[in-house]
């Protein structure tokens, strides 16, 4: 398995579940009462805009979340830590050393060299370890009746991001599918047109 790979789906799954946690108990606006001084947010929002400035004729990251620091997400944490997040991620001081420990192998320094077997196997772990239990904080919260697995989000190469609770069913992407074409879903999975 790919560790820088297993690094950041544990990031991004960690920021999504940040965002759907705090929006749900926060509403849209959460982002101004998450724990996060207003300059940090600022510093995500100027990220965000020289993204946007640098991808003219591509598709930009449109959660604010998502330019925020590693450790900007635990500070959200740790501030909110009672409720949903301490439910789905277990006791705080343990989760704090495997989320030190992910930030510290994140590094870009760290990954001037080759990692070893260990490191990269207790990397695994952690990731293992953070992701399952999300998955069955979200299993726990199903309905009897719910058979069938959630759809989080989904997001296509084209850069196309749909997240449920939007409110559309069908998701125009303004973009023409031709005969022939390719769109590659994150997870790899390709769809191609007839």
């Amino acid at each position: 398995m790919d560790v820088t790979q297993a690094l950041r789906d544990t990031e991004n799954a960690l920021r999504d579940f940040i965002a759907a946690t705090l929006e749900r108990s926060l509403g849209r606006e959460w982002t101004d009462s998450c724990g996060v001084s207003p300059e940090r947010i600022a510093k995500w929002r100027e990220r965000k805009s020289e993204e946007q400035r640098r991808q003219e004729a591509g598709v930009v990251e449109e959660r604010l979340l998502y330019y925020a620091d590693f450790y900007d997400l635990k500070t959200i944490l740790k501030k909110h830590w009672q409720g949903d997040f301490s439910e789905a991620l277990g006791e705080w001081r343990r989760f704090e050393v495997l989320f030190d420990e992910l930030a510290r192998y994140r590094d870009p320094d760290a990954h001037r060299r080759e990692l070893l077997p260990h490191q990269q196997s207790f990397i695994l772990g952690i990731e293992g370890d953070i992701r399952s239990r999300l998955v069955r904080w979200h299993s726990r919260r199903e309905r009897v009746d719910d058979c069938f697995p959630r759809i989080e989000s989904a997001r296509d190469s084209l850069g196309n991001l749909w997240i449920p609770g939007s409110g559309a069913r069908i998701f125009d992407t303004g973009t023409t599918f031709r005969p022939g074409d390719k769109i590659v879903a994150v997870d790899g999975h390709t769809a191609e047109g007839l």
